[in-house]
C-alpha cells in the first residue's frame, strides 16, 4: 500500500489544496493512504471536513523544528546563497518595512554578496550539504 505525506501548515495551502479536487481524486485512489501533517489545534477541525478512510491528519508542532539554532542560521544563510525571484521579493519587502539610509544600503549589499555567491556553485553545493543534515 501507498502512502502520500502532504504538510499542510499554512491556510493558503490548505485552502489550495483540500478545498479542490486533488484530495477527492487521491481518496478515490484505491491502495493509497494519505498521511497530512498540520498543526497539532487543526487535527479535529480538518478530520471532521476533509477525513475520510484512508486520510489521517497528524499533528506535528513545527515551532520546535523551526526554532532549532542551525535552522535559523540556514534559513538566513539562504539570502546570500540563493538569488531567486521569491528571495528578492523578500529582500525587497525588508527594505520597504525599514526605508531609510540603512535599509537601503543593507538591501544593495546582500543584493549584491547574493548575487556575487549564488552565481559559484560550490558555494550552493556546500550550502544544500548543509541544509540537508541539518534540517
Amino acid at each position: 500500500m501507498k502512502t502520500i505525506i502532504i504538510t499542510a501548515y499554512n491556510t493558503f495551502i490548505s485552502r489550495n489544496l483540500f478545498n479542490t479536487d486533488v484530495l477527492r481524486i487521491l481518496k478515490k485512489e484505491e491502495g493509497l493512504n494519505i498521511v497530512i501533517f498540520c498543526p497539532p489545534d487543526k487535527v479535529n477541525f480538518f478530520q471532521q471536513l476533509y477525513g475520510g478512510p484512508r486520510v489521517t491528519f497528524e499533528g506535528l508542532n513545527m515551532e520546535q523544528v523551526i526554532r532549532r539554532p542551525w535552522n535559523k542560521k540556514l534559513y538566513r544563510l539562504s539570502f546570500l546563497l540563493e538569488n531567486s525571484r521569491y528571495i528578492k521579493d523578500q529582500r525587497l519587502e525588508r527594505y520597504e518595512n525599514n526605508k531609510n539610509i540603512a535599509g537601503y544600503l543593507n538591501y544593495k549589499w546582500v543584493g549584491l554578496v547574493s548575487y556575487f555567491f549564488s552565481s559559484i556553485s560550490i558555494f550552493r553545493s556546500i550550502y544544500r550539504a548543509f541544509d540537508f543534515y541539518f534540517s
